[in-house]
């Protein structure tokens, strides 16, 4: 079990939901009391179970776009509501294991997720993201609903 006694890295996966929203903002809390890097991470899918090549290309493509797009616009709301140190990462794959993999690399204090995601049946119950990121990520984990 590891000790803090402060969050220097916070990993903070993003997916444009409502949820993931809300975690923003409670992570930028943390950030700014704890003068934290602050890492908004978006996992891409990267499509490869469909058969056509092309098109897997061009969907990763245009969520690639989207998703340049969300991380901006949380960097810009960072910074209105006075806090810089913030790193944008995107990744290729399964957000689940993207997330733990990254957020051990990475080596963060502390991974602010949302409760639920932007699917259906993950909107139904704790999502399946956020309950495998719980079970499975060395750093403490914040679930925001």
């Amino acid at each position: 079990m590891m000790t803090v006694t402060g969050y220097k890295k916070i990993v903070l996966p993003v997916d444009g939901s409502d949820a993931s929203y809300r975690a923003f903002r409670e992570a930028v809390s943390i950030a700014k009391r704890n003068d934290s890097e602050l890492i908004v991470l978006h996992v891409l899918d990267d499509f490869v179970r469909f058969a056509n090549p092309d098109a897997s290309i061009k969907l990763y493509e245009e969520s690639r776009v989207d998703a340049l797009e969300i991380l901006d616009s949380y960097q810009k709301e960072a910074e209105e509501l006075g806090f810089t140190n913030v790193t944008l990462e995107v990744i290729k794959g399964d957000a689940r294991y993207g997330i733990v993999e990254f957020a051990d690399k990475n080596k963060a204090d502390l991974v602010v997720v949302g409760a639920t995601g932007k699917g259906a049946i993950e909107r139904a119950m704790m999502g399946s993201v956020s309950e495998y990121v719980v079970r499975n990520v060395k750093a403490h984990v914040l679930v925001v609903k």
